[in-house]
């Protein structure tokens, strides 16, 4: 079965035809707006006396935009091999070691993973006999005595 997506750009104000993506900012803001040419022209005509007394920043040599991209799908990259290689480890290691009381390879090591090795002995306080730190609370209303 063949399918055939279209896609159409709109107007974000009015919903006509879009006839160009435009990019601007303000504050620290990047945005990206759909518009037609009349809509286009119109944004333009509103922000030409501020664009004419500002001063353009440069772009980046590059691309740095791109370049943030890149570094990251490289360290999503990495992550995911990382990931996968301690997951093989992990089967090698599970399918290695023996089963124990009809538990399945692994289960110990995992349930220990989650909680911890289990302690001999409960821990206790090193000076059993200290006093507490804060004093035992006194009644607030005392009836007076006969």
């Amino acid at each position: 079965m063949a399918r055939q997506v279209s896609v159409q750009l709109v107007d974000d104000i009015d919903g006509s035809p879009a006839a160009e993506t435009v990019d601007f900012g303000l504050d620290g803001v990047r945005y990206t707006i759909d518009l037609s040419r009349e809509n286009a022209a119109q944004l333009r005509s509103v922000l030409a006396p501020y664009l004419r007394r500002a001063r353009a920043l440069q772009a980046s040599a590059g691309g740095g935009k791109r370049r943030r991209r890149r570094a990251a799908a490289d360290s999503t990259a990495l992550i995911r091999d990382l990931a996968e290689r301690a997951r093989s480890q992990r089967r090698t290691e599970d399918a290695t070691e023996p089963q124990r009381d009809g538990q399945a390879a692994g289960a110990t090591g995992a349930a220990e993973e989650i909680t911890g090795p289990v302690l001999p002995e409960p821990v206790t306080p090193a000076e059993p006999d200290a006093r507490p730190v804060t004093p035992p609370l006194a009644p607030v209303f005392q009836p007076p005595q006969r």
